[in-house]
């Protein structure tokens, strides 16, 4: 878990000395753990190389996986693979795409997945420039001929209506559906066809992160942004859109830095939020915080990570039952929940 300065042999014995505080097995880019027993599955295909950027379970026991890589179990798979409930890769999905996966987002009869990143070809020869739409029982394009939003910048996150006819987008990108729209870093599509719906946020910075509240109507974009409608209202990292015109709503929480990952409570009631800040909805709460959607202030939940820690959260995600927030970043969490973890933990929400 870091750096060796040092090394010697003495006979059959290697000693080793640096920065780290363990030495454990090797286990490739991804991982799967029982929540409950913490315990790994050590038949979980390896990603060699390379890195993982996003994961979304399949429904029925196995994970699609993105990133930047090209081999899984020694299979080839070009930065998109689906790892059935066995362990297998999937040998009938291969989309074969030319570029990093950043965002996934999975139909709920698990028969589409939307992919999002820096590609610009899939399946070999099929022009869709940093978002696709795929079958899961093959791989093939979905709706090749009507589905291609073709974005001009990266995509880093999506999130699916509740009735799944819009797909939102955040990223990079200023311009949509070849240049014909203007759309800054955060649009909606219809996953019909593909055309940028009315919903248009303006915002001046890349977005990162998408929650979307089935409860209140809106959609919650974290970033680093720090206006939106054109400039009109500020909003530093973190903001709240009406679903349907992306008009900015009353929430407000105001972090004093940038917002990189969300998780939304099943009620609507409660967004986790992780990124860089160390103050955030009115209280002092250092790379995470639990926000009250109705009034955008801090809870009362503090993972108690320490001021002045070099830290940023890149991840956060809910248990099924809401009990438990993990929490994943890119360095020591000392002091979450009065414990050191390194670069990953969980706290109580209770």
């Amino acid at each position: 878990d870091g750096t060796i300065y040092s090394s010697v042999t003495d006979g059959e014995t290697l000693y080793l000395g640096g920065g780290f505080t363990s030495i454990s097995e090797s286990t490739g880019k991804a991982v799967e753990y029982n929540a409950l027993t913490e315990e790994r599955n050590a038949t979980f295909p390896k990603i060699e190389d390379g890195t993982v950027h996003a994961s979304v379970p399949d429904g029925d026991g196995g994970w699609y996986i993105g990133g930047s890589f090209d081999t899984v179990a020694d299979e080839t798979r070009n930065n998109l693979v689906h790892i059935t409930s066995n362990g297998d890769v999937d040998p009938n999905f291969n989309p074969d795409i030319n570029g990093t996966v950043r965002a996934l987002a999975l139909s709920s009869d698990g028969s589409v997945l939307y992919v999002g990143g820096e590609f610009t070809v899939v399946n070999e020869d099929i022009s869709r420039n940093y978002l696709a739409a795929f079958a899961t029982s093959d791989g093939v394009v979905v709706h090749r001929d009507t589905f291609n939003p073709n974005l001009d910048g990266s995509v880093y996150a999506l999130a699916l209506a509740s009735n799944e006819a819009v797909l939102y987008a955040g990223g990079s990108f200023g311009e949509v559906n070849g240049g014909d729209v203007t759309r800054n870093y955060l649009a909606a599509f219809s996953t019909t066809n593909g055309i940028a719906t009315a919903f248009n946020p303006d915002v001046d910075g890349i977005v990162f992160t998408l929650a979307y509240s089935t409860i209140d109507g809106v959609v919650y974009a974290g970033g680093t942004f720090q206006g939106v409608n054109d400039g009109d209202e500020e909003r530093v990292g973190l903001a709240a859109f009406d679903v349907t015109t992306g008009a900015v709503t009353a929430f407000n929480p105001d972090p004093n830095n940038f917002v990189y990952t969300s998780a939304l409570s099943s009620d609507g009631s409660t967004l986790y939020v992780g990124g860089s800040f160390a103050t955030i909805g009115g209280q002092a709460r250092v790379q995470f915080a639990a926000l009250d959607t109705a009034t955008g202030l801090a809870t009362s939940l503090d993972a108690g990570i320490p001021i002045g820690d070099d830290l940023t959260v890149y991840a956060v995600a809910l248990s099924d039952d809401e009990s438990t927030v993990y929490i994943g970043g890119d360095s020591a969490l000392n002091g979450i929940g009065g414990q050191s973890r390194q670069y990953f933990g969980a706290i109580s929400t209770e």
